[in-house]
């Protein structure tokens, strides 16, 4: 896989989740993975893979975060969001790995600082909408940068660029899923369907998998 395509596919890592959305907006209630499971495992520690890490909170796995330059990573805010407070998670308690592989890692540091979207809050016994999808968004800053890594930097393609290319070009979702917290897997024949076109949240896109 190329580079680029490897940086377009974090662009949309956090908006993936919009077919989800469609789909609760539609009334079907998902559970898990349908249709096929594409998924394969790769090797977390070989570049370029090695930007995506993991997000942790005392010693616990909360989500996948990758490194968009050497001290910034992107998520998503619901990965670091405490259901109790409607806040995020304190700082303190909040950890990146990159590099991951079985329980092997390339760098770990601690998060210094948390930006979200102000708008964001989470309700967990609510479905998710377009709304809550486009600002679910979270920059983690690190305590000191990880300079052993390349990091994926954000794509600067708009919405617009990124329809006319949904039907030539694959994206890779890549992550560390909830059943296979320890290895990262990656479907690599996902494609851009739809736009989203919606005052809240313009140009969220539509992957399929």
């Amino acid at each position: 896989m190329s580079y680029k395509k490897l940086t377009l596919a974090f662009c949309l890592l956090i908006t993936s989740h919009c077919a989800i959305a469609e789909k609760v907006l539609d009334g079907d209630k998902l559970h898990g993975i349908k249709g096929n499971d594409n998924r394969i495992t790769i090797n977390g520690a070989n570049p370029p893979w090695q930007a995506i890490g993991r997000i942790g909170t005392a010693g616990l796995f909360l989500c996948t975060g990758v490194l968009i330059d050497p001290t910034h990573v992107l998520t998503a805010a619901h990965c670091i969001w405490n259901k109790n407070t409607n806040k995020a998670i304190q700082t303190q308690y909040l950890s990146f790995v990159a590099g991951y592989h079985r329980e092997r890692y390339l760098a770990e540091r601690p998060i210094k600082h948390v930006k979200h979207s102000p708008r964001y809050s989470s309700n967990y016994n609510s479905q998710p909408s377009l709304k809550t999808l486009a600002l679910d968004w979270a920059i983690l800053e690190l305590q000191s940068p990880i300079t052993n890594i390349k990091p994926i930097p954000l794509s600067h393609l708009t919405a617009q660029e990124l329809m006319r290319i949904k039907g030539s070009t694959l994206i890779s979702q890549a992550g560390f899923s909830a059943d296979r917290s320890y290895i990262l897997t990656t479907d690599p024949r996902c494609k851009i369907t739809k736009q989203y076109r919606n005052s809240a949240c313009s140009g969220i896109v539509k992957l399929a998998t």
